[in-house]
């Protein structure tokens, strides 16, 4: 029987982060939840961070689920810990602190933090990089147009120069760039285009902080929206060229 892991995100962004667990790991099973009808969580208050987190993450434990990868930022600099308060029996790992990780032993004095409102006011980069390195200048670069267009996926002119106009006046201040919500690799050849320096992500950093078993069969896939199912389906297919079936679930209130 083949290890079943838990994704959840608010939407496009855990995606991404899935899809390199596949990659990394072929014969285990995944479950995604992203909560599209909510998006953004970078809007959002953190009561109402942790009712649609802890949602989602009942979602799984009623599906039998008991080891999930919180791919969303903003849930794991705002509500992460009362997550865990929450569901003491899950296995709740979220993706903030092995981002952060990847800056270990790296040759990194001054870092752009790109994430959502509610993620840079939490200041939890700030504080989990400080831990690495003290005298590391961290720069937080609050984004909040990014997700709309990139969960809207049909303007990428306005998307592009969204972001210019974001990192733009860094150029030549930072030597590193920390894509700090999940959504934003998908503007990475972007930034580095603008930049030029070294990008961290999530995505890799989610595969770093797990070691599963390798399962007996090919993985299985299970893929929900809490909105529209066919656009979710379009759009995994545009952004990670996997044709996966989507449902859509309704939270119990």
């Amino acid at each position: 029987m083949n290890k079943k892991i838990g994704i959840c995100d608010s939407g496009l962004g855990g995606i991404q982060v899935m899809k390199a667990l596949m990659d990394a790991n072929p014969k285990v099973d995944f479950m995604f939840i992203g909560d599209q009808l909510h998006a953004p969580y970078g809007a959002l208050s953190k009561a109402e961070l942790f009712k649609y987190g802890a949602k989602m993450i009942h979602e799984f434990q009623k599906r039998g689920i008991e080891e999930v990868v919180i791919a969303c930022n903003t849930l794991c600099a705002n509500v992460f810990d009362d997550l865990c308060q929450a569901f003491p029996k899950m296995q709740l790992k979220g993706v903030l602190q092995p981002t952060v990780d990847q800056l270990a032993g790296e040759d990194v004095h001054a870092v752009l933090v790109m994430a959502t409102a509610k993620t840079i006011s939490a200041h939890a980069f700030e504080k989990a990089i400080h831990q690495l390195d003290e005298t590391c200048q961290v720069y937080e670069l609050a984004c909040p147009a990014l997700v709309p267009l990139i969960e809207n996926g049909d303007d990428q002119a306005a998307l592009y120069a969204a972001a210019a106009d974001y990192v733009t006046p860094y150029k030549g201040k930072v030597d590193a760039v920390i894509l700090g919500c999940t959504h934003f690799p998908l503007i990475a050849d972007e930034v580095k285009r603008l930049l030029n320096v070294k990008l961290y992500d999530s995505n890799q950093a989610a595969v770093n902080m797990l070691t599963l078993p390798k399962g007996e069969a090919k993985g299985q896939v299970v893929v929900c929206t809490t909105k529209d199912a066919a656009l979710m389906k379009r759009q995994i297919k545009a952004i990670i060229n996997e044709d996966l079936a989507v449902q859509k679930i309704d939270f119990e209130d």
